[in-house]
Parts: structure tokens; C-alpha cells; sequence
């Protein structure tokens, strides 16, 4: 329920953000104004009259006339309200201000001047125009204040009083004087707030326009930013999937690296099945401590893969065989044998025997044949 008040309340055509402001407090005030007046004026006509003495006709005209007033201050909010939701938002405060200001004056010509309560109420269309309308409609209700009180005070002073039936009665020395020293009084007053009401009035706006004309550069600027970031989040994005698709690429060309090396290690040592007796190896380029460990496991593994019984080593390609070489041979050929399989070793050129006589190697346990013909051959008898 209160969100569905709110709603209608906030609900007003006004484009421009400061008259939307003022409009949504105007409102209020309208609304009080109408709850205030209609609690107030039926109260007039419920006053019992004296059916014993009919009135005189002065009287009862007196009472129409605070009747038609008090109507009047009824009828006038309403009326500016239905203005204010329609979107006319200065003819609301005119409507307001004016109706006000004739339903009062029509009040202070019964009741006369002489109540300084009177005097007061005239200052509130001044200020309801003064802070929501512009110069203009200040200082016409202005004008017209000081001309309607003035008026009142001259038929007030007359003799008979054409007004002020029902007012306080006027001193009987020096009363005229009195009253025109509180007219002249009021004209000042109501000239001093109109200047500092107008003054004040168009300060506000100004701040106020300022103060919104820089809470749209904010929102403006804010947009901009929000657009900025979005932009450059999804540029982030983008980003982030580009590198995550690389990284992905990287893995996979990593994985075919892998794969590649493997396989280049596979074939740098092969193993060649010749029968279901006898396996092949040829070692081509230098044999350092890795390849020595790979000859090693990957011999014995096809060994044992195989059923093979006799491994033949060919060190035809290998251009240099010196004691780590040989230590890794002799290692091979002793593995191999504890399986059950013999080795033979072919392509001993003679400067790598004379490098293995030299360095002391015992290669007696090792059958060695000068080709591979000849270690297959053998191999096969």
C-alpha cells in the first residue's frame, strides 16, 4: 500500500528535473491544505444561531461572504492539485497563491485589520510564490496584496467602516492614525520580503540547476565509465579466452613434443626382430649416459617382450667408444645375460678396439663379430 502511494506520488509529468522536485513538496502541501480545510470548513455551518432574534440582513450577508471564503479556501487546493498532476505546474502555484489570497482578503473584509493575525496570514501567497514560481508572479501577487490590504484599510477607516464589521473597534483617539502607521508598516514588510524572496528564490534555482545540471554530468560520466568498463571487460575477456586458447594450443603442441621425443628416442635406439630367436639393435651416433640408459632398458625390455635369446649390438655407427661407452656395453650385455639372453657385439672398427685395448676393457665374455652378417649367421646355426 505504501509503495503504491509512493508510486502515484512520484508519478508527476514534469520533464524538468527542479519543477519535478518542487512539484512532488507542492503536492503535499496541497493535500495537508485540503485535509486542513475540509475538517475546518464544515465547522462554519454547523455554528447554531440564535432562533429567538433573526439576524440583521448586515449580519447574514457578513456570513455568506466568510462562507463563500471559506468555500473557497476549500475548493482552490483541489483545484491546483488536479493543475499540478496534469503538468501545469506554475498555473498550479497561481491557482494556489491567488485563491488563497482572495478567499483571505474576502475574510479581512468582514473582520477588519485591526487583528495582526490578519496581516500575517497575507504573507503566505507571497511566500508560496516566492519559492516555487518565478519573479513575474511574485510580484503581481505582491501588487495585489498591498493594493487589496490598502483598499481595506481606506473602507475600514470611513465612517460608517465599510469594512471590518466584525473586527475589533478602532480607538476613539488617534485610530485613523494608528491603523494607517500599521498599513504603512505592512506595505514595508511586504516590500522587504518580496526583495529577499525574490532574492533568495532565484538563488536557489540557480543552485539548485547547478547542483542538477552537475548530477547529470555525474550520471553522464558514470554511463561513460560503466561503458568503459564493460567495454574493456569484455576486451579482458577476450583476452582471457585468446590466452587460454593458446595456453590449450601450447599444451597440446607440448604433448605432440612429447609424443615426437618419445618417439625420436625410440628410434634413436631400434630394435630390429630378425627371428623369433635373435634381435637387432644398431647404435648410430654418439652414446652418452642417457642413450646408454635407454640401450639398457629398452633392451631388456624387448628381450623380455620377445622371448628372444640372443641380442646382436651393432656399433658400426658409433664414432666413438670410450670407457663410459664401454662400461654401458658391458652393462647391457651382463643385464641380458641374467634374463637368459646372450649378446654379440659387431662393427668393432680397429681404432675402437685399439681405444678399448687401451683403456683395459675386458670384452672376453663378449662374442664379437667383424659384420653383421657374420653375428647373424652364427645367430642362426
Amino acid at each position: 500500500m505504501n509503495t503504491a502511494i509512493r508510486n502515484w506520488l512520484d508519478r508527476l509529468p514534469h520533464d524538468n528535473p527542479l519543477q519535478h522536485k518542487q512539484a512532488r513538496m507542492f503536492q503535499l502541501v496541497l493535500m495537508a491544505w485540503i485535509a486542513l480545510t475540509s475538517l475546518g470548513v464544515p465547522a462554519l455551518f454547523l455554528i447554531p444561531a440564535d432562533p429567538n432574534a433573526p439576524p440583521p440582513p448586515q449580519i447574514v450577508f457578513s456570513l455568506m461572504i466568510i462562507g463563500l471564503a471559506a468555500l473557497l479556501l476549500w475548493v482552490v487546493p483541489i483545484v491546483a492539485l488536479v493543475l499540478l498532476r496534469c503538468g501545469l505546474f506554475k498555473q498550479s502555484v497561481a491557482t494556489a497563491a491567488i485563491g488563497l489570497l482572495l478567499s483571505h482578503s474576502m475574510a479581512a473584509w468582514i473582520m477588519g485589520l485591526r487583528t495582526p493575525a490578519v496581516l500575517i496570514v497575507y504573507q503566505l501567497p507571497i511566500a508560496l510564490v516566492g519559492l516555487l514560481a518565478g519573479r513575474r508572479l511574485l510580484l503581481s501577487v505582491s501588487g495585489l496584496t498591498l493594493a487589496i490590504v490598502v483598499l481595506i484599510g481606506i473602507l475600514e477607516v470611513r465612517s460608517p467602516p465599510l469594512a471590518g464589521f466584525f473586527g475589533p473597534p478602532a480607538d476613539t483617539t488617534g485610530g485613523a492614525v494608528a491603523d494607517i502607521m500599521t498599513i504603512g508598516f505592512f506595505v514595508g514588510v511586504t516590500l522587504l520580503s518580496t526583495l529577499l524572496l525574490d532574492r533568495f528564490s532565484s538563488a536557489l534555482r540557480e543552485a539548485l540547476t547547478t547542483s542538477l545540471a552537475r548530477e547529470g554530468e555525474l550520471r553522464g560520466i558514470r554511463a561513460t565509465l560503466e561503458t568503459s568498463v564493460a567495454a574493456r571487460t569484455a576486451e579482458l575477456e577476450t583476452a582471457l579466452s585468446d590466452v587460454q586458447a593458446q595456453a590449450a594450443e601450447q599444451r597440446r603442441l607440448l604433448a605432440e613434443v612429447e609424443q615426437q621425443r618419445a618417439t625420436i628416442q625410440d628410434l634413436s635406439v631400434p630394435v630390429i626382430p630378425i627371428s623369433a630367436d635373435t634381435l637387432v639393435m644398431p647404435l648410430v651416433g654418439s652414446l652418452d649416459s642417457a642413450r646408454l640408459q635407454q640401450l639398457q632398458e629398452q633392451s631388456l625390455r624387448a628381450l623380455e617382450r620377445s622371448g628372444a635369446r640372443t641380442l646382436v649390438l651393432d656399433i658400426t655407427g658409433v664414432p666413438v667408444v670410450d670407457s663410459q661407452v664401454a662400461q654401458g656395453l658391458l652393462l647391457t650385455v651382463r643385464s641380458a645375460r641374467l634374463i637368459g639372453a646372450e649378446v654379440a657385439l659387431v662393427g668393432i672398427r680397429p681404432e675402437v678396439a685399439q681405444t678399448i685395448v687401451g683403456l683395459g676393457i675386458d670384452l672376453r665374455d663378449v662374442r664379437t663379430f667383424s659384420d653383421l652378417h657374420s653375428a647373424l649367421d652364427q645367430a642362426t646355426v
